[in-house]
């Protein structure tokens, strides 16, 4: 059952902003004659997978369960890789070939997008699951699910797993999650925890309007 899309204006910025990152991506492929930041073109690809997924319950008022709970789990498989790209500031050093400040702009671009990315994809499960789960559940998800992404960030980035590992290596992956889990160091805890609340605070300032407005009938 399709209905409107209430997040058309949300949609339209954020195709121009991945317009924005792609087109300085290209000046700095035009300056520097190579194409060292092509993994930011594929991390900002998987950054839309989860808003797409999110977008696709909202516009076709998914009902049944099943495709339901399927559509959230590969969601949330996803969701890490939005904010993953914040990371790729590790990359950041200055180079030869381009100007300090062209590959600082060129990252930020595609860290905000992907960031983006992940809060309005995220908004949008909140307000679904508001209306099925009722307030408590939408927001102690939401809460439990910006850590959980931020667990699922430090997978990728510190112990170098992909998304599809779940499918093509799941018992390594498993395995690798239950040791973190049971014997966590002070590097997983510490990084789960900061940038975890950094989404959590992002997330607050980018849907703070919203909720005053009364989007979602929280009052």
């Amino acid at each position: 059952m399709l209905k409107e899309y209430p997040y058309k204006s949300q949609g339209l910025v954020l195709i121009l902003s991945t317009l924005l990152s792609i087109g300085i991506y290209l000046v700095r492929v035009e300056h520097a004659n190579q194409f060292y930041f092509a993994f930011l073109i594929w991390n900002l690809f998987l950054a839309w997978i989860p808003y797409i997924i999110s977008t696709a319950l909202v516009v076709f008022n998914v009902q049944k369960r099943w495709i339901m709970w399927a559509a959230f789990c590969l969601w949330l498989l996803f969701l890490p890789n939005s904010p993953y790209i914040i990371t790729d500031y590790f990359h950041l050093k200055p180079r030869s070939a381009a100007p300090f400040w062209l590959d600082l702009t060129l990252i930020s671009s595609f860290a905000w997008t992907g960031l983006l990315l992940g809060l309005a994809s995220l908004q949008q499960m909140q307000e679904y699951m508001f209306h099925r789960m009722g307030k408590a559940v939408s927001w102690l998800g939401t809460l439990a699910l910006l850590f959980l992404c931020s667990f699922g960030v430090y997978l990728g980035r510190f112990e170098r797993w992909n998304s599809w590992d779940l499918m093509t290596r799941p018992d390594a992956l498993l395995q690798n999650i239950a040791e973190l889990i049971l014997h966590p160091d002070k590097h997983t805890l510490g990084f789960t925890l900061a940038f975890g609340a950094f989404l959590v605070v992002a997330y607050l300032a980018f849907a703070l309007r919203e909720l005053k407005a009364n989007r979602y009938q929280y009052t």
